[in-house]
């Protein structure tokens, strides 16, 4: 999702720059007979309403391309106040309050915590009876929503302009910094199966980048 401001300003000005050789070109023929001095009065004369033109064509074209990347991140900040990634953030959440805070082996201790979390999350991916089948089909299709949703948070961020970056990482750079280590082990295992080897890269870039600025 680069900018589109860099191309659209160049399409623009070699436009506009056609444009004016044009109407130079026409002034010369139509007023052949005239002095050099009263020409280039007309010309500029006839440039005038021309460039009042162009500026507010360039600058609605700018509101245009501002409007679509607020809609694209508003549209993102909708999905993620969805009932189903609210249902994921709260299972993700369920595991990591009991380890942080009731579990003895890892009470008050957020890397340990958190790497337990990661283990419970990767076995509901890989359900061993009928009812851990029944409990990680209904729990874990939340979580891989939730874990795709990130995914694609992360390859926004990738192909965003510094604005969508910014905005990004103001919105859901503590979000991403806490579901990617308790997600580490399913996405992990995910990403070393030859089939699909980048399957949620932009997760894990997003979230290297993010935890560097820690």
């Amino acid at each position: 999702m680069k900018s589109k401001r860099p191309l659209c300003l160049i399409i623009f000005f070699i436009v506009f720059f056609i444009i004016l050789c044009v109407i130079a070109f026409c002034i010369n023929l139509a007023y052949q007979g005239i002095s050099n001095i009263e020409i280039s009065i007309l010309t500029a004369l006839s440039f005038l309403p021309t460039v009042a033109i162009a500026v507010i064509a360039y600058t609605q074209l700018t509101k245009l391309v501002d409007t679509n990347l607020d809609e694209a991140l508003l549209a993102l900040d909708k999905q993620w106040r969805t009932r189903e990634i609210i249902k994921a953030r709260m299972i993700v959440d369920k595991y990591f309050q009991e380890k942080y805070r009731i579990n003895p082996e890892t009470k008050n201790n957020y890397k340990a915590a958190i790497a337990k979390v990661s283990d419970d999350i990767f076995k509901l991916s890989r359900p061993e009876s009928k009812k851990e089948l029944k409990k990680g089909n209904s729990e874990f299709i939340y979580v891989l929503s939730l874990i795709e949703l990130l995914e694609t948070i992360g390859f926004l961020y990738a192909e965003g302009n510094d604005e969508i970056k910014s905005q990004i990482k103001k919105l859901f750079k503590d979000s991403v910094t806490f579901y990617y280590p308790a997600c580490e082990k399913y996405i992990i295992n995910a990403m070393g199966k030859p089939d699909r080897p980048k399957r949620f890269k932009y997760f894990t870039d997003v979230y290297n980048e993010f935890q560097c600025d820690r």
